[in-house]
């Protein structure tokens, strides 16, 4: 930041001087350290994507932010922190001692950890790590507004899950066979266990003019198991009489996942979430990715996609199998339908929750009471 000219004027001065103007320039800078927690979803859409989309605004205002995995010192003089999700005890311990210093804290937080189901697979059970890490916070973000009320703190604020919808170009109709998709990880067995029954029979019923892809996970029920030859492992795959019908793609790196999604061009999405205080604490993030990827979306009728206005911009299902079964029929039949609600959704995602919408403004006014 100190150009040219400044530099010549003191390269015969003291080294002291120019010490003093370097220090004193960087203490009226406001710079932000934004932890990126991981190089999956909650990484990008909470740290990284907030990040680059407000760095303009921010910038015009003096303020820079760093993102990044790691924070080993305080050497570069943040004036803030962002950090997410629940801390080790070690960065607990770095945090209180940030706060000592007077630097300003912020705890992320995109997941009710307190009603993690036991039937869910977790490593993030560390209540008192999150609950010292939350005391310690001048503010604490989190996704949802019912996030917001089981944190019950007056310091908290709702910064939604927003997409950026320059990934998805508009894509023109695609054509047969008619391709349903379930993206997620081994997290959501108990939500597609809802979906086995209809699948199976949608799959008997319609035979090669469907197809279905689980992107990430594929329940146990569609499973068939190998043993690894010489091992106690076992690998797995579709069972053989689906054929070409259901397919199997395993996770892949975030960075590739848009482009992977507008490839793979789902005419149908479904959203299943069983019923449960963590579920209801989840954002919409799902169906805002399904939905800029061209998608009619069929999501369970709980409070996370509360958002969707039925038989207008999505299908709201009870979480039974024969509620699913009708719903995704519904729309296999129905392609005047179908392509309707992939349309209006389109418009919805972008008008109210990407980073083209107004929504932008409530992440730039939060990085803003930092500075």
């Amino acid at each position: 930041y100190l150009n040219y000219n400044i530099l010549k004027y003191f390269e015969n001065k003291s080294k002291f001087a120019l010490v003093f103007l370097f220090n004193n320039y960087i203490l009226v800078m406001n710079k932000i350290f934004m932890q990126v927690p991981d190089e999956y979803g909650c990484g990008f859409y909470r740290a990284k994507s907030p990040a680059i989309n407000c760095f303009s605004e921010l910038s015009k205002e003096g303020c820079y932010i760093d993102y990044n995995r790691d924070l080993t010192s305080d050497e570069i003089g943040y004036s803030s922190y962002i950090f997410h999700r629940v801390p080790s005890e070690s960065l607990t311990f770095h945090i209180d001692m940030l706060k000592q210093k007077g630097k300003k804290i912020v705890m992320q937080l995109d997941d009710d950890i307190w009603s993690i189901p036991d039937w869910m697979p977790s490593e993030e059970r560390n209540y008192w790590g999150l609950d010292k890490a939350l005391d310690l916070a001048d503010q604490i973000w989190v996704s949802t507004e019912r996030l917001k009320k089981k944190i019950n703190r007056p310091n908290t604020k709702v910064l939604p899950n927003l997409i950026d919808t320059n990934f998805f170009p508009r894509l023109a109709p695609k054509d047969d066979p008619i391709r349903i998709m379930w993206c997620g990880g081994r997290s959501h067995e108990k939500d597609l266990e809802m979906l086995i029954e209809p699948i199976n029979k949608l799959l008997m019923e319609y035979g090669n003019r469907i197809q279905m892809v689980f992107w990430g996970y594929i329940p146990t029920g569609l499973l068939d198991f190998y043993r690894v030859p010489g091992t106690m492992q076992a690998m797995v795959k579709p069972k053989a009489e689906y054929g070409e019908t259901v397919w199997y793609l395993e996770g892949l790196p975030f960075r590739n996942f848009y482009d992977k999604l507008s490839q793979i061009r789902p005419y149908i999405a479904l959203c299943p979430l069983v019923d449960c205080e963590f579920n209801r604490c989840k954002s919409n993030l799902k169906f805002l990715e399904m939905v800029a990827a061209s998608s009619a979306c069929i999501a369970s009728n709980i409070e996370p996609y509360k958002c969707i206005e039925h038989g207008r911009d999505g299908l709201l299902v009870d979480n039974s199998p024969e509620s699913w079964y009708n719903a995704i029929k519904l729309l296999i039949e129905d392609r005047d339908l179908r392509d309707s609600i992939a349309n209006n959704s389109y418009e919805k995602v972008y008008s109210e929750y990407s980073w083209q919408s107004s929504k932008k403004n409530l992440w730039v006014d939060a990085f803003k009471s930092l500075i």
